[in-house]
């Protein structure tokens, strides 16, 4: 059975553990074929928000959170690349790779227009995770 982002965001609603049971590669590809599918791609992002802090409770929501975003936008990076391997994300980093709408396809579009939603620079966030640094709450 091929993975889907239903499934996927089914799994992320009832997770509570800190180990996620796909690999990044199968999720990619699954966000790519449903890359059409906003509200479809909204509730998985949704659900990946929601699941990370039950996923690390010891770790402050916000941060939580934050991971969420960066795990979202680096799946969408990889859907839209469709190159399926992690380790294939610019050197540049992912705040690069941001910096440039037109290089966004649809799915890392919709990930830059969640974080505008959310009021958060993905420029900013994403290139601060890539250097180690976090931006203040």
């Amino acid at each position: 059975m091929m993975l889907t982002v239903q499934n996927l965001t089914e799994y992320f609603n009832r997770i509570e553990m800190p180990v996620v049971n796909y690999s990044r590669e199968d999720i990619a590809r699954a966000i790519h074929i449903a890359s059409h599918d906003r509200d479809a791609l909204r509730g998985l992002y949704r659900s990946m928000i929601d699941a990370w802090p039950r996923m690390s409770p010891t770790t402050p929501r916000t941060d939580a959170e934050r991971k969420a975003r960066e795990t979202f936008a680096a799946l969408a990076h990889m859907a839209d690349n469709t190159n399926w391997k992690f380790d294939y994300i610019s050197p540049d980093g992912l705040g690069r790779a941001y910096a440039d709408p037109a290089q966004h396809g649809p799915v890392m579009a919709l990930a830059a227009e969640l974080y505008r939603e959310a009021r958060i620079d993905p420029v900013v966030e994403l290139t601060e995770a890539q250097s180690g640094h976090s931006r203040k709450e």
